[in-house]
């Protein structure tokens, strides 16, 4: 119920925020309703009378978790001066109450529905604190979304459309049984994230096994696993040499590989088929999770809507080329100086003559 923060900023929060936390805010809507301003609910939404982690819980998987947040937003900007200090202040806000209501109730519901509607007017709010204090004259605006999300299959299937669900056991026992045939007994996938199994590399050491030979083999297993409802599969070392197709898809999946941290099988499911008893969830190459808004507002903008394709990790550049700084040297995205006007920021410099 109360605001936290980590070690690797501060040792303690400061004395603004401990006070707010003693305003025990999020207490105050213990028995409260989430009322839908449009539309039947899926279910009914009262919160529970107790204040305890379950309702904290509640409190974030509503429209209530924004206003906290709000509360929080706007009382930094007071209390931390943000943008009136003579310098360039970073402010960046999550309202991640709208991930938390997507998830369990799909992006079609009238729940969603209702939170977006909220937010937009919470975002108006924030807006007008920072007005009063900065001017949005004098503030550059980024909206976005970190992800998009698939419809729940239950939907699709009403609209005859295609769409499904599968779980873990349909998608890796057949992986975990075709390496049992080939190699011998054992555990051969020791963990999973989404659809990409991590594989037991003691075990195939210890047999003396080829890795990437493992590694076809369990590929051919999830190509005909979940049913048959598998797109696509690649394996980390076709992925380490960039063999995926050459489309959209292919590109996303290579693009969402880390060499240091992905499983050892990327395994795409058809559109509109997830992992998952309930809910939804995102995380594959498609449109609709890879689709987010990208929104800039503020001075030294050229006012329209752009077409091409960006990705999201162009904010960054664009970002510090606006505020006439250097590109973070880990940023691998591009300045979208379409929607730049001439003569701002980094862009007004003259270029420097090569060597």
């Amino acid at each position: 119920g109360a605001f936290v923060s980590s070690s690797y900023y501060f040792r303690a929060l400061p004395s603004w925020v401990s006070s707010l936390n003693a305003r025990k805010l999020a207490d105050g809507y213990a028995g409260k309703s989430w009322t839908l301003a449009q539309g039947a609910p899926t279910e009914p939404h009262v919160l529970p009378k107790t204040p305890e982690a379950t309702l904290y819980s509640a409190v974030f998987a509503s429209p209530f978790g924004n206003d906290l947040l709000l509360t929080l937003a706007t009382e930094a900007l007071e209390h931390e001066q943000l943008g009136q200090r003579g310098v360039t202040d970073v402010f960046s806000v999550s309202f991640s109450s709208n991930d938390s209501v997507g998830h369990k109730y799909g992006p079609d519901s009238p729940e969603v529905r209702d939170i977006s509607v909220k937010t937009d007017a919470t975002i108006g709010e924030l807006l007008e604190a920072v007005d009063r204090r900065v001017g949005l004259a004098n503030t550059l605006v980024m909206f976005t979304s970190d992800h998009g999300v698939a419809p729940l299959p239950e939907t699709m299937i009403e609209h005859r459309m295609s769409g499904g669900r599968t779980d873990g056991p349909s998608l890796f026992d057949p992986i975990e049984k075709a390496l049992q045939a080939r190699f011998g007994s054992g555990k051969w996938i020791l963990a999973t994230a989404g659809t990409s199994p991590y594989l037991n590399y003691a075990l195939i050491a210890k047999k003396k096994l080829d890795p990437a030979e493992v590694r076809r083999v369990a590929a051919e297993a999830a190509a005909g696993a979940a049913g048959g409802h598998v797109a696509r599969v690649y394996t980390r070392d076709q992925l380490l040499r960039g063999q995926v197709a050459g489309d959209r898809v292919g590109r996303r999946v290579l693009a969402g590989f880390n060499a240091a941290r992905s499983g050892d099988l990327e395994i795409v499911l058809e559109p509109n088929w997830i992992r998952g008893a309930t809910g939804t969830t995102h995380g594959t190459p498609y449109n609709y999770d890879a689709d987010v808004p990208l929104i800039l507002m503020g001075p030294g903008l050229r006012a329209g809507r752009y077409a091409a394709p960006v990705a999201l990790n162009d904010a960054a550049p664009t970002i510090a080329t606006l505020l006439n700084i250097t590109v973070p040297s880990g940023s691998a995205g591009r300045v979208l100086t379409e929607a730049i006007l001439p003569g701002t920021g980094a862009l007004s410099k003259p270029a420097e003559p090569r060597p």
